[in-house]
């Protein structure tokens, strides 16, 4: 009901026997018709109008919205209500007669208040390529009451890595102030989505600190959806010994960033070895010489 350029339709249209397009630009309109009639794309009906309207008197089973999150200014917009068109006071016609509804959104929304906004949120599906969160898609179907977050992380060869939990699940990690042989951090979909915890649940391994989201354990986990590193050695907070030595830096639940690290020791990027900064439960900060496994 938000076609644009129409490139989102064209693909989708693929698993349906037939789709609409609605744009309310005609200009815009009439190019993508052209487009998809060259493209041979004879399934797609193109509509020029108010999508919303056109909702009004469609037997559609599946709707999909990509609002515009850009002001007249050109300004991102992440809120809801900001976006082109606000879909808030319409949630009843998103999901009328059992149709189910798909939204996609800015990554930078905040799932837990979108959820709480859009309200019958059935899925929550986060898409992450190469570790950087793309897009957040919501699900909205009548009557849905508890989401189920689906994260995926699209990786440089083409496989996907999917890890899904329940939203609000009374998942607990265990923690621990030693580190093991190995560290492991989630990859950007699993942490844009909170899942954090239900992860270290699942793989039954420890956090070392509520706010850092680095797991410890002593085996490796072939299957885990994110960075693996085996831990080399543990320093205090800039050893001198580590100065200008040669590491990729992560900052997390540490008070400077990788940028001032590196700055301070003059160290250079490595391949492999990194150096990571972190808080451990007992709140003592420390610097961890890792390689890069997967």
């Amino acid at each position: 009901i938000t076609g644009g350029m129409g490139v989102d339709t064209f693909y989708l249209s693929e698993g349906f026997k037939s789709a609409t397009y609605v744009e309310q630009q005609e200009d815009l309109a009439h190019i993508t018709a052209h487009n998809f009639r060259q493209l041979g794309k004879t399934q797609l009906e193109v509509q020029q109008g108010d999508g919303l309207d056109f909702l009004k008197v469609s037997s559609a089973d599946v709707v999909y919205a990509d609002p515009a999150r850009r002001d007249e200014d050109n300004r991102k917009m992440v809120s809801l209500d900001s976006y082109e068109p606000n879909l808030i006071p319409h949630l009843h016609l998103l999901t009328l007669n059992q149709r189910v509804t798909f939204i996609k959104t800015s990554p930078m929304l905040d799932i837990s208040q979108a959820c709480s906004q859009l309200k019958s949120v059935a899925e929550v599906w986060v898409i992450s390529y190469r570790n950087e969160c793309k897009e957040v898609i919501y699900k909205l179907q009548g009557g849905a009451e508890i989401p189920l977050i689906k994260t995926y992380n699209i990786l440089t060869d083409g496989s996907i890595s999917n890890f899904n939990f329940e939203m609000g699940s009374s998942a607990s990690a265990e923690f621990t102030d030693k580190l093991s042989t190995y560290l492991f951090e989630p990859n950007a979909s699993i942490l844009k989505a909170g899942g954090a915890d239900a992860l270290a649940q699942h793989f039954k391994v420890a956090k070392l600190h509520p706010n850092s989201n680095l797991l410890t354990h002593s085996e490796p986990l072939p299957d885990f959806p994110g960075k693996t590193f085996t831990i080399k050695q543990e320093f205090k907070p800039y050893d001198p010994s580590l100065r200008k030595g040669r590491f990729n830096i992560i900052s997390r639940n540490y008070p400077d960033n990788a940028e001032k690290i590196g700055k301070s020791l003059k160290i250079k990027p490595s391949g492999n070895q990194y150096l990571i900064a972190t808080q451990t439960l007992s709140g003592r900060y420390v610097f961890i010489i890792a390689e890069w496994v997967h």
